[in-house]
């Protein structure tokens, strides 16, 4: 009887064990374990050996386009749906599968690695154990093999309280690569992480499948820089909001800090720090994306769907601050009473008693009438100078113009894939992930 567990090790152990795999991984296609070479044991329901397959050519892969190989530091992502027919056709029964990882070591010898799988599926105690998060990884439960579909377990003659029959198929399909921290190329032992769903056998809804390949690596360090970063930026942001205070509240003529002062301190923080908030993570996500396609061998890999998260909600910080900050501009603006001092002297005007042209005579003499001024004009046109500063005084239609030529006619929305290189070109649709 095979095992199909693994009973003689923990998991947190099985999975960081960082000389399991003795082989460099390489992001250039023009050397070794440039892909990932996954083979597929396969077994019948009575555990005859059926035979050997790549996972490119197997009903896993069932959502891509092409049987391409998958590329080594890749984000595939992929959904579809697939009729119920043409699942049972392929798979008319069970057929149950273990995967091995193909390299080549350090020695140029291939070898085969298993690849543990966490079935969500599986439960202990009435709890689904393999679905818990990361920090629970003590609770999870490896097995050696899975299956595709399965209309036996659930059909009409083993379910006699419906008259429907039902099947499992995959709705969930991932396969999980850590990179090792500070040891280009090196990754901890991957694991595959799938999720069965159930329907009726004779619905008209076609099922939806999934099929994922993410690279992480420990976000510790990444935490870290941000929250040092923001730290020491931070407190820069508060001494440059004070001084702001302080430069209004003297022209304000305060003499003191009172309410007014530190309310004009916390406006000016927001200011500040918005921008703070904008420019570390613009600096971070454009070091990490284009660092990222740039190595040849994997250092560092793009942001987890977690890692995200930290940068999400400093933009959602960055932008309500901005908001607060612009409101508080467009007040400014809009209610400070601004008029225009005219510190020439007024000319004098000539006067003539004559139709000729005046000439150096007595008939000339001088007046000292001057031309009116009217003081509620300036002042209304100064106000309206001041608020016209709040339009915007940039083309919105060239500004969209200009992106849609970058972004489509030159090709660098492709630049937004997490895939090794700088390549414009088409990039396949069936294995590209953006973020």
């Amino acid at each position: 009887m095979p095992s199909l567990f693994y009973y003689n090790t923990e998991t947190s152990v099985e999975l960081f064990r960082e000389n399991a795999i003795p082989a460099l991984f390489h992001f250039d296609r023009s050397f070794p374990n440039s892909e990932l070479d996954i083979l597929l044991v396969q077994y019948s329901l009575n555990g005859s050996f059926v035979g050997m397959q790549k996972l490119t050519d197997s009903d896993l892969h069932v959502c891509s386009y092409s049987k391409e190989q998958i590329q080594f530091g890749v984000k595939y992502h992929r959904k579809c749906r697939i009729s119920i027919e043409s699942l049972l056709r392929t798979n008319p029964t069970p057929i149950f599968a273990e995967f091995y990882l193909r390299f080549t070591n350090e020695k140029n010898i291939r070898q085969l690695y298993a690849i543990p799988i966490l079935d969500e599926n599986l439960r202990q105690g009435g709890q689904f154990v393999n679905r818990l998060s990361a920090d629970e990884i003590a609770k999870w439960i490896l097995t050696r093999r899975t299956y595709f579909v399965d209309g036996l377990t659930l059909s009409k003659s083993d379910r006699n309280s419906t008259s429907a029959s039902y099947i499992r198929y995959p709705a969930y399909t991932s396969i999980e690569i850590q990179i090792q921290a500070r040891k280009g190329g090196r990754i901890m032992p991957p694991f595959i992480r799938i999720r069965h769903a159930e329907i009726e056998e004779r619905s008209n809804v076609a099922p939806e499948m999934e099929f994922n390949v993410n690279y992480f690596m420990d976000g510790t360090k990444h935490y870290k820089d941000i929250e040092i970063t923001m730290s020491v930026l931070g407190t820069l942001s508060i001494i440059c909001a004070a001084i702001s205070a302080y430069s209004w509240g003297r022209r304000a003529g305060k003499i003191i800090a009172d309410v007014a002062t530190m309310g004009k301190l916390m406006l000016f923080e927001c200011a500040i720090l918005g921008d703070v908030f904008l420019i570390v993570i613009i600096a971070m996500a454009s070091f990490i994306t284009f660092g990222y396609k740039a190595q040849k061998l994997p250092y560092y890999v793009m942001l987890s769907q977690q890692q995200e998260w930290s940068f999400v909600a400093y933009l959602i910080s960055a932008t309500m601050l901005k908001f607060i900050a612009m409101v508080h501009k467009s007040a400014h603006l809009m209610l400070t009473k601004t008029f225009f001092i005219d510190w020439e002297r007024p000319l004098p005007t000539v006067v003539s008693n004559t139709q000729h042209p005046p000439s150096a005579d007595l008939d000339r003499r001088l007046s000292s009438a001057t031309p009116t001024v009217i003081w509620s004009r300036t002042y209304l046109i100064a106000n309206e100078w001041n608020e016209l500063q709040n339009y915007r005084k940039t083309n919105i239609a060239v500004q969209m113009i200009t992106m849609i030529a970058l972004l489509k006619w030159l090709n660098f929305e492709n630049w937004a894939a997490v895939a090794p290189g700088f390549s414009t070109g088409k990039l396949s649709i069936s294995r590209i992930s953006s973020q």
